[in-house]
């Protein structure tokens, strides 16, 4: 009995010195404006969601004909910058190789990642796969700390682009959604969040 209160105190304590990380609020400003990084139309739906190093999305078929996303031609824009990506089971070794189309049948979806490709580096030395992040992750909240809040602040404005061109019925559709780093917050009390600027 005594080893498990132990072991809850530590786990305790362990969890309570996580820091915590400023949160990078996002939104859509075309070819809609959401701030839950959301579109629709007649074609399909898509949802986004920035991880550390990729952006998960979520796209559905809203037609009644087979959806296929071309991604060798899709690219991802980093304020103003363009990079090829690769999508889920793409191996980093193989990112410069083609990609085969996606088809999503009629009223389905697919939950997948998108990279880009020049974030994804081999490191010879350790001979392991490394990539960049894509916002930097920095930690702890300081109002004293003037250096760290600018540098933080640097961030907002950044636009990221996403180009996804698919086919639908023989044509050809190109789908831009231009996004942008609007707020930055921290993690005010366990529940609430409160923005830096």
């Amino acid at each position: 009995m005594k080893k498990i209160i132990f072991l809850i105190i530590i786990i305790s304590f362990v969890s309570s010195c996580i820091p915590e990380y400023y949160i990078y609020k996002i939104q859509l400003n075309k070819p809609t404006v959401s701030n839950d990084l959301k579109f629709e139309d007649e074609k399909l739906s898509i949802e986004f969601s920035f991880k550390q190093s990729e952006v998960a999305f979520k796209i559905k078929n809203n037609s009644d004909k087979p959806l296929k996303i071309i991604w060798d031609e899709a690219s991802f824009v980093y304020n103003g910058e363009a990079q090829k990506i690769i999508h889920k089971n793409v191996k980093f070794i193989d990112k410069e190789k083609t990609q085969a189309p996606t088809v999503i049948p009629p009223k389905s979806f697919i939950s997948d990642l998108m990279q880009p490709i020049d974030d994804i580096k081999f490191n010879s030395g350790n001979s392991y796969w490394s990539s960049k992040l894509i916002f930097p992750v920095i930690s702890y909240y300081k109002p004293k700390d003037k250096k760290r809040i600018e540098r933080v602040k640097k961030i907002l404005g950044t636009s990221v682009n996403i180009y996804i061109p698919i086919q639908l019925d023989g044509k050809s559709f190109d789908y831009y959604f231009e996004m942008e780093v609007i707020d930055i917050l921290y993690k005010k009390s366990k529940n609430q969040t409160k923005s830096i600027l």
